[in-house]
């Protein structure tokens, strides 16, 4: 490992320092949110993600929602690149990048430390209503996603701390209850600012150099104690089929939902191959949906008490065909990820 050589007690303080941000954030949206979804329902997770996209740490309430921000992220440096700057903040809910369904928005921003991006603390939380075709926007009758509210690919909403109130504008305007998801929109934000603050303070006390080479080392650790534990499953492939309920022309018609679980090599990979063609309605999900669904089994199986961050993503690998019901191509609905991601699971 390179960089400075770190003794144990610093690392287990500044894993603890980066799950207390977070759980302050968790904190922030709770005792600030406007929907009942969020602050009594805790339909909302939080993370801190490097600039990679990789979990650094995360909130103990969705674990679908957090894996999938890391498709966002990665989408958003990758789109922004050397044009992000201190005080910008980024949303997205498009299920190209990372998104759930669009009810699901994140609000990201940077965090600088020695002017170099460091971090990125990010919310994804249930807006009540982004729009759509009847009031929550989630609706069995939808046939296309944009009849389930705004797709909002990554935008910058906020340029070096300026709001883009156009941009803000449009989006609420779109949306019932405005006031009520601007309220949502700045619980999220504010938990981000928190972070940021959270994040400079440690940078400051420890040094960059110290607290990425911590990131690395717990990273690299729980990548080995989940190899560990997939090497106690005998090695081979395991299969299994289910099936979920689709309506179609008037009729009931089957979903058929297959895996193909191979352990080789202290590694999983889920095959998804053979899973049934994405359908008309909401039963389908994105990639990154399908994904995390891999993950959270595996991860509570067979390292349950360690606390989750990319690390334990590595050794799982996870194969699925585009235009299928897990990894379904734009246009179709996706308000019904949920359900899709509890079969998956």
């Amino acid at each position: 490992m390179s960089g400075p050589r770190i003794d144990p007690i610093t690392l287990e303080v500044v894993v603890e320092a980066f799950l207390s941000v977070v759980r302050e954030m968790r904190v922030t949206v709770i005792r600030t949110a406007y929907s009942s979804v969020v602050c009594q329902g805790h339909d909302f997770s939080c993370g801190l993600f490097d600039p990679k996209g990789q979990l650094i740490a995360q909130s103990e309430d969705l674990p679908m929602h957090v894996l999938p921000m890391s498709w966002s992220i990665r989408e958003i440096v990758e789109r922004f690149g050397d044009e992000i700057r201190p005080g910008d903040v980024f949303l997205v809910n498009d299920p190209t990048y990372g998104g759930t369904h669009l009810n699901d928005v994140m609000v990201a921003m940077p965090v600088f430390a020695d002017g170099e991006l460091f971090l990125f603390p990010a919310v994804r939380a249930h807006w009540l209503d982004v729009g759509g075709m009847v009031p929550g926007s989630l609706s069995g009758a939808a046939r296309e996603i944009y009849q389930e509210g705004m797709v909002i690919p990554p935008i910058r909403v906020y340029d070096e701390g300026r709001p883009n109130d156009a941009a803000l504008d449009l989006l609420f305007a779109n949306c019932r209850l405005s006031e009520d998801r601007r309220g949502d929109f700045r619980a999220g934000l504010s938990a981000c600012k928190l972070a940021e603050r959270g994040v400079v303070e440690l940078a400051e006390r420890y040094g960059v150099e110290t607290l990425a080479a911590c990131i690395r080392r717990t990273l690299d650790r729980a990548e080995e104690r989940t190899r560990e534990q997939v090497a106690t499953i005998p090695p081979g492939e395991y299969h299994y089929e289910d099936y979920l309920e689709s309506f179609e022309e008037g009729r009931f018609v089957p979903v058929r939902c297959c895996v193909r679980l191979e352990v080789k090599d202290r590694s999983v990979t889920a095959d998804f191959t053979g899973t049934s063609p994405q359908v008309g309605h909401p039963i389908n999900c994105s990639y990154a949906v399908t994904a995390s669904a891999v993950f959270i089994p595996l991860k509570t199986i067979l390292d349950p008490d360690y606390p989750v961050n990319h690390g334990s993503f590595r050794p799982i690998q996870v194969i699925v065909p585009e235009g299928t019901i897990f990894n379904a191509r734009r246009p179709a609905p996706v308000g019904g990820c949920c359900e899709v991601e509890k079969r998956a699971t």
